[in-house]
């Protein structure tokens, strides 16, 4: 059979956009058949060149968005689709518009989920969590951690002028609330999740002799200062290196 009749199918044509559509969209290999109505799928594809290259097309694309949606290393993506290095894989983004944006699309809905997960978790005052947050306050502190010396961040040892540039919070505020209960380090540092475990715990109007807000208000706030750091962060670092697990 000749490839151009290897097309043809109980009287139906399969167009190279359904094939590669097919195979970009459907987990296995039988669910493309039943979309493209083909049983014969495989002595289709076999008997078509063209068709077959669609087919592994959009295989390609689907791994691709596959391993895009994973915290993997671009050094590991470029491994796991077959490619030397993380330069051809650069290499392929830049030169292939479509494969491009499957990838870019799938890094932003990676970003999406981790900032929903990372907040959720800070929010929730996880120690380990707030942890993952080290470089997004320490950024947007403007390098300083929990030291005034802008030493190593340490999210249970902030110091009050960090904490009060990543909150918009006046110094002269926490303080208030320092004298209305809410625990500090005797070296005058703060711990953010103790910070955010007494914002919650706090709903009345404590402190605010010239603050309106309650401090459970404060903690959206706060969530919403991080919540734009973690935005800004992830875009520009979702392909720092991650250990990934062995096999493929």
């Amino acid at each position: 059979m000749g490839s151009d009749a290897a097309q043809w199918n109980t009287g139906t044509c399969l167009s190279v956009f359904a094939v590669l559509r097919a195979a970009q969209e459907c987990e296995s290999f039988e669910q493309a058949a039943s979309r493209l109505q083909a049983a014969n799928l495989g002595e289709i594809l076999a008997g078509s060149e063209v068709l077959r290259a669609a087919w592994d097309r959009g295989r390609f694309l689907r791994r691709l968005a596959e391993l895009g949606r994973t915290p993997f290393c671009r050094a590991e993506v470029a491994k796991r689709i077959g490619l030397a290095d993380e330069a051809a894989l650069q290499e392929l983004l830049r030169t292939d518009a479509e494969a491009a944006d499957v990838f870019q699309r799938a890094r932003d809905e990676l970003c999406i989920q981790a900032r929903s997960a990372l907040t959720k978790s800070a929010e929730a005052g996880h120690v380990a969590s707030i942890r993952a947050l080290e470089r997004l306050l320490r950024a947007e502190a403007g390098g300083g951690g929990g030291s005034e010396d802008g030493g190593s961040f340490d999210p249970t040892r902030v110091a009050p002028t960090t904490l009060a540039k990543i909150s918009g919070i006046a110094p002269m505020q926490w303080s208030r609330w320092v004298n209305a209960g809410l625990p500090r380090s005797p070296d005058g540092t703060f711990s953010l999740p103790t910070v955010f475990t007494w914002l919650r715990r706090n709903p009345q109007r404590t402190g605010t002799r010239r603050y309106r807000q309650k401090p459970s208000a404060v903690v959206q706030r706060l969530q919403q200062k991080i919540n734009r750091v973690i935005e800004q962060e992830l875009k520009g670092q979702h392909d720092e290196t991650i250990v990934a697990p062995a096999g493929r």
